[in-house]
């Protein structure tokens, strides 16, 4: 009789520490098995082997063969339970499908690409290979941080490093901020790579995640693993470059337990490999800059255009809201942005308002004594909603129908400021 550490894998289990079950024989770290927990069978990882216990031990349920996590997972997911204290069951549910025992099927791998399906991509230009070579001589121990403008082809050079990395054995992570930007990233490298590409993310059915997740824990070729935060959690034990695209977006923290910073997380799992960490972005977070020059991190500067037949010229004009002559059509339109929108109506093209605020109006204030209409709950200010007569709070969905009155002063003088996008939409269709 042998006693095994197992952590739980699942978001019902709250403790902070691993459980001990019994089982015939030892069982290798990592082992993916399942074991009762209360009334219930939970998942779990087997993390390590003890020759007694001071509790009556149940047995382990079921060894989930041949899945395993790889060494870098386990060490991975004790950094997090030190850095971003958390309850280890929602830890160690972040690398293992919650459906895994439902299938002991092997998922079909992917084959090994070969150098003629590379030919269709265009060759790296002299600023391209310039980055490429930089990246591939600077060590490992370093990251890198890619500033390329829109259009300067940071994609081709993610594949061009992608290739060399699988050539050398090691298998690559491609992050994305946003589910929506992953399909049209996995099409360029599936030209190049095929079905060596595997892509996850929350928007898949259980049955597709638990088979790319098969895939990678049990492929015996170098992969491509693509999606957004969930990926750094992928079973990969050799991982050669990790590319963390758009890093300036806010959606590389996660909203809910465990709260970690894939950025944070995927310079750590870097380290564990000893692989290459490259931050791609056209907008670079002042704070990565400052981390950068502080740790003396490479900052790679890339300007040139790929495609220089696709570039087109733009013009700005700035119009200063205090100049009311520049708002005689319209109160809230200037008459630049009227004759822009009129041009390109005539020429048959489309025009986009972007404005950053929802609704009719932004803030509701009494003129007479400055009182503002507030959600109760969070304490911001309510958008009114024309269309509907509502104010609503956008941030916990709190709604109520607007006051006639100043509930302070009981003034009618209610001003309804900072116009929302409806009011604009408004205005639109009133001129067009």
């Amino acid at each position: 009789m042998v006693f095994i550490d197992v952590q739980i894998a699942g978001s019902k289990f709250h403790g902070k520490s691993s459980l001990t079950y019994a089982h015939d024989h030892k069982l290798p770290l990592g082992s993916i098995v399942e074991v009762p927990l209360g009334k219930a069978v939970a998942l779990g990882v087997v993390t390590g082997t003890a020759t007694t216990s001071a509790v009556a031990a149940k047995p382990i349920a079921r060894v989930l063969e041949p899945w395993r996590l790889p060494k870098q997972c386990l060490e991975l997911a004790r950094w997090l339970q030190g850095y971003y204290p958390a309850p280890s069951g929602q830890i160690y549910s972040l690398f293992i499908p919650n459906d895994l025992g439902r299938t002991a099927r092997l998922a079909k791998a992917p084959a090994a690409a070969t150098n003629a399906h590379l030919a269709v991509l265009p060759a790296l230009n002299d600023d391209q290979a310039r980055v490429v070579e930089t990246i591939e001589t600077t060590p490992p121990d370093k990251s890198i941080l890619l500033h390329g403008d829109t259009g300067t082809g940071k994609t081709r050079i993610y594949i061009e490093l992608a290739r060399r990395t699988l050539e050398s054995g090691r298998n690559v992570m491609i992050l994305v901020p946003e589910i929506g930007l992953a399909p049209q990233l996995k099409r360029d490298f599936e030209q190049a790579f095929q079905d060596r590409v595997l892509l996850t993310h929350s928007g898949m059915t259980g049955s597709e995640r638990r088979s790319v997740w098969q895939r990678a824990n049990q492929t015996n070729v170098p992969v491509i693993m693509m999606g957004p935060r969930s990926a750094l959690f992928a079973p990969l034990d050799t991982v050669g470059l990790i590319v963390v695209d758009e890093a300036h977006e806010a959606a590389y923290k996660q909203e809910q337990a465990p709260y970690y910073d894939a950025r944070r997380v995927a310079s750590k799992l870097a380290k564990l490999h000893g692989a290459r960490l490259v931050y791609g972005s056209a907008t670079p977070l002042v704070s990565e800059y400052f981390m950068a020059e502080a740790t003396g991190s490479p900052i790679i500067r890339l300007t040139r255009q790929a495609a220089s037949d696709t570039v087109h010229e733009s013009s700005m004009a700035i119009v200063n809201l205090r100049e009311k002559s520049e708002f005689s059509r319209s109160p809230q339109l200037s008459n630049a942005l009227l004759d822009g929108i009129t041009d390109s109506l005539s020429r048959k093209e489309q025009s986009l308002v972007f404005l950053n605020r929802r609704g009719t109006a932004k803030v509701v204030l009494c003129q007479n004594c400055g009182w503002q209409a507030l959600c109760p709950n969070c304490d911001l200010p309510l958008t009114y909603h024309g269309d509907q007569h509502r104010l609503r709070c956008h941030t916990c969905g709190y709604h109520t129908t607007p006051r006639s009155s100043c509930p302070e002063c009981g003034g009618v003088d209610l001003l309804f400021r900072s116009l929302g996008t409806k009011s604009i939409a408004e205005a639109l269709t009133k001129l067009f």
